[in-house]
């Protein structure tokens, strides 16, 4: 609990190691219940890097896409910080 006195930001920082199927950390989020005003998921959280000749283009989304959409679900009443890889305007680029 918040000391009055001493004002602060209560936080969550999830330790998870995203797997290679998106859907599977998705769920994930679906799993979480925080109790926190800011919740800091690790990086790529949206899926795992995999190996360094993996092309992550395929899993590139839209902010408005399934990740962001779960994101979104899980930040009702908090601010959630997320990564994932976002598909960039122009489709020649990865």
């Amino acid at each position: 609990m918040t000391d009055p006195h001493r004002p602060g930001l209560p936080a969550s920082l999830v330790q998870w190691a995203s797997s290679l199927d998106p859907a599977e950390n998705r769920a994930a989020l679906a799993d979480l219940t925080p109790d926190a005003d800011l919740v800091v998921l690790p990086e790529a959280f949206a899926r795992d890097f995999g190996t360094p000749d993996d092309d992550l283009a395929a899993y590139a989304h839209t902010v408005d896409g399934p990740f962001a959409t779960a994101v979104g679900d899980l930040a009702r009443g908090c601010t959630v910080v997320a990564g994932m890889f976002e598909a960039a305007p122009d489709g020649s680029r990865p």
